[in-house]
């Protein structure tokens, strides 16, 4: 990924998460190891978010507990409602009822409406009802 381009390298960077391999998920993973560079962050998020949804959601999990940067973590809790899975409504609810970032706590709770399941609904409801 030496190529000076943004657009190669998000395209590139896009290409990888068509590839849908164990191989391709750890390549992401250490791009997004080893760039400052937020739009080439977010790429990356969005190829994992399209790849395998049980690998996306923990290495997401795994994400949000590293990442500071504000913007970044609201994409990622973005990329987890787009799974569509159940398997990242405990995280979301979460993140809805806990972060200290209310834009991240807005963000969750549309992701959970994104992924719509009874399980998701029903956090949706105990989010509702909990009380300050």
């Amino acid at each position: 990924m030496k190529d000076s381009s943004l657009d190669m390298r998000k395209q590139a960077i896009y290409t990888l998460g068509d590839i849908e391999t164990g191989a391709a998920l750890m390549a992401l993973k250490e791009i997004l190891a080893t760039i400052d560079h937020l739009e080439l962050q977010k790429a990356v998020v969005y190829a994992i978010e399209d790849m395998e949804e049980k690998a996306s959601v923990s290495l997401f999990a795994q994400m949000l507990n590293e990442e500071k940067d504000l913007d970044m973590r609201r994409v990622i809790v973005r990329a987890l409602g787009e799974t569509d899975s159940d398997e990242a409504v405990p995280i979301l609810e979460k993140l809805a009822l806990e972060d200290k970032d209310k834009k991240v706590r807005l963000e969750a709770v549309n992701a959970l409406e994104e992924i719509g399941t009874p399980k998701a609904r029903a956090a949706l409801l105990r989010i509702v009802k909990k009380k300050d």
